[in-house]
């Protein structure tokens, strides 16, 4: 993760290190997605993975992810403006990742 990328990530401030592992936790899944490696990208979720996008694109599984994104992209590099955590358990987090392909 960036400077630029810590930068922007909002999280409980009691909670700031937690929150800052799981920014970085999911910002190195989507590089690695970005990377194509695919392989490495199924070891970092956990069952239950989902994805959520703008405009009603709901994926409920990495590999319906991946299927989709081959159709649409043939290379992507993210850019993050601002990056919401919400701690939502001892052991999860849902992160909210904002900014532009």
């Amino acid at each position: 993760m960036t400077e630029a990328e810590e930068s922007v990530v909002a999280c409980d401030p009691a909670r700031r290190a937690e929150g800052m592992a799981a920014a970085r936790h999911a910002i190195t899944f989507l590089r690695t997605c970005e990377a194509r490696d695919l392989d490495k990208a199924h070891t970092m979720v956990a069952p239950g993975f989902a994805a959520r996008f703008p405009r009603g694109r709901h994926y409920d599984s990495l590999a319906s992810w991946q299927a989709a994104s081959k159709l649409t992209f043939t290379s992507m590099r993210k850019r993050f403006t601002r990056i919401d955590v919400a701690l939502t358990g001892a052991d999860t987090a849902i992160v909210y990742c904002f900014g532009s392909l």
